[in-house]
């Protein structure tokens, strides 16, 4: 893991479409963050809640990480491959392409690696999009998504 790559506006993002973003840190989340996402979402399936039983009827033998949980990572994930200096406001204008590939058990390791593909500018505000691809330790890619963030400068 590099530096995230610092540019003073959203704009100047576009000099670098296509180009290899990451891999982040290692990653990982705890049954403890698992089940008290679950209860905040009010979504107890216990492939994601219950270990004992994960441990007898699921393959990997260990819960799973809800795919919302992982989505609601990316924008830390994002913040370790890319940051924006002098932005009034950002935030999400769209998920696109959203595919869920692969489980990411609890405890797994994982990385985010991305690619800008498009920065396009509509009045004060930038929209940068970037492909997100979450990648377990055998390079397996468990989601892909991309993510539209829009800036205000």
């Amino acid at each position: 893991m590099g530096e995230p790559l610092r540019v003073k506006q959203a704009s100047d993002l576009g000099q670098f479409l296509h180009q290899p973003l990451g891999p982040t840190a290692w990653r990982q989340v705890g049954q403890d963050t698992i089940n008290a996402f679950a209860a905040l979402t009010n979504d107890p399936q216990w492939i994601h809640v219950d270990p004992s039983r994960a441990a007898h009827e699921l393959s990997g033998r260990r819960t799973i990480v809800p795919g919302q949980l992982l989505l609601a990572l990316l924008p830390s994930l994002i913040r370790e491959t890319y940051l924006v200096a002098q932005a009034q406001s950002g935030w999400l204008a769209a998920l696109r392409y959203v595919r869920f590939r692969h489980a990411i058990e609890c405890d797994t390791p994982f990385q985010l690696c991305g690619r800008l593909l498009d920065v396009s500018q509509r009045g004060s505000t930038t929209f940068v999009e970037m492909q997100c691809e979450l990648v377990l330790p055998d390079q397996t890619v468990a989601l892909e998504a991309n993510r539209v963030d829009a800036f205000r400068s």
